[in-house]
């Protein structure tokens, strides 16, 4: 996550768990960390990578029970609850 989103989210009071994804099987392990962590959401950042993987990233939130929130109206079209 980019250290100025981080600290935002930090600064109003946010658990954040940031997860680095460069394949579709670290964006899978990064469910299983949020699971761990206990997340209640996923949010998207502006990303090449979550661009490409975004059907995958709204299914397994959708699996995860995970509200999830992208940059762009793409990311809603995907299965994301807002883009």
């Amino acid at each position: 996550m980019r250290r100025r989103s981080l600290e935002h989210w930090r600064r109003i009071g946010a658990h954040v768990v940031p997860i680095e994804a460069r394949s579709a099987g670290d964006i899978e392990k990064g469910f299983f960390v949020m699971a761990e962590k206990k997340a209640e959401a996923v949010i998207v950042v502006t990303d090449p990578i979550f661009q490409e993987r975004r059907r995958q990233i709204a299914d397994l939130a959708v699996k995860g029970r995970l509200p999830s929130v992208g940059y762009s109206a793409e990311y809603a079209d995907a299965g994301f609850l807002v883009g």
